[in-house]
């Protein structure tokens, strides 16, 4: 009961932060999707690609561009079988809430996502405000690389899978350039072969744009930065919270996470408004609205 007591008043205080805010950023991990009925790499959730228990294999082995070499088939079986989750998938309803209070900013926002699903431009969230830093499944490259040239996924329904061996048994998709095999335009582990992109590197400019502008204010901006499903395995949207906080004053980061919602005793020292839930990703966008409707409905 003294647990739900204090949650309730985190929710309340991060509602009136988010009612608050000059800007607001919106960072998001895989525990984002977890509620659009995708897996997680790790923890509670876990859950990538069913045949990697029979084949001996964890996210790590699989996630790697060793296979487009060694075993092309295996390799695009994963990745077909992720293309089809994440493009099947339905955006739940906390995205529409995050992207509707980031409207209403007076600085504006931003998103910074890990996730390769593609949600936040199903949901409308525009290119000029969003990073993706390890690639999205519905842009492909050379799997070489010849250039370092992505172009849209197309649609991957005619690849045929041999339930049994676990590969796709006919023509994988090839290149547009050299015709060699392609592959999705994502991050991977020790992915050396990762192109990149013009898109990636202006979605990089865009954030450090947006970031400096704020900086430029007159007045310190009050920027909350709202982490949710971030994990501390590979934690690079944890750092990138972390470090667009440590770069305003008045910044406050809110930490979203069921199972690791801690947030460094450095950064409650700079930044004490900072708060951190315990609570799945739907679960507290659901529960901050409601806070923020009643917060309304007092003035």
């Amino acid at each position: 009961m003294e647990t739900e007591i204090k949650q309730e008043q985190q929710v309340k205080q991060v509602a009136q932060l988010i009612a608050e805010a000059d800007a607001l950023m919106i960072n998001t991990g895989a525990g984002m999707g977890v509620d659009s009925g995708l897996g997680t790499f790790r923890g509670r959730h876990a859950g990538v690609w069913p045949p990697l228990k029979e084949l001996d294999m964890d996210y790590t082995d699989i996630c790697d561009p060793c296979w487009f070499k060694e075993d092309p088939p295996l390799g695009w079986a994963f990745w077909h079988f992720c293309w089809k989750a994440y493009t099947e998938s339905k955006p739940h309803r906390g995205y529409e809430l995050l992207r509707d209070w980031a409207k209403d900013t007076p600085l504006g926002s931003f998103f910074f996502t890990s996730n390769i699903d593609g949600h936040w431009t199903r949901v409308g969230v525009p290119d000029s405000q969003l990073e993706e830093c390890h690639g999205v499944v519905s842009w492909l490259q050379c799997a070489r690389p010849c250039c370092e040239e992505i172009w849209p996924t197309p649609d991957l329904n005619h690849l045929e899978l041999d339930e049994q061996g676990h590969r796709i048994t006919n023509e994988l998709p090839k290149c547009i350039r050299c015709g060699e095999l392609a592959r999705p335009a994502i991050l991977m582990f020790g992915d050396w072969l990762y192109s990149g992109s013009d898109r990636e590197r202006a979605a990089t400019r865009a954030r450090r744009d947006w970031e400096e502008d704020l900086a430029r204010q007159p007045n310190e901006p009050n920027l909350v930065v709202v982490e949710l499903g971030a994990g501390t395995t590979v934690p690079t949207v944890r750092y990138q919270s972390e470090k667009t906080v440590s770069c305003f004053p008045k910044a406050s980061l809110v930490r979203i996470n069921l199972d690791q919602p801690q947030i460094p005793r450095s950064v409650l020292e700079a930044h004490p408004q900072s708060i951190s839930l315990a609570m799945g990703a739907l679960d507290a966008c659901q529960a901050i609205e409601k806070a923020m409707a009643d917060l309304k409905g007092q003035q």
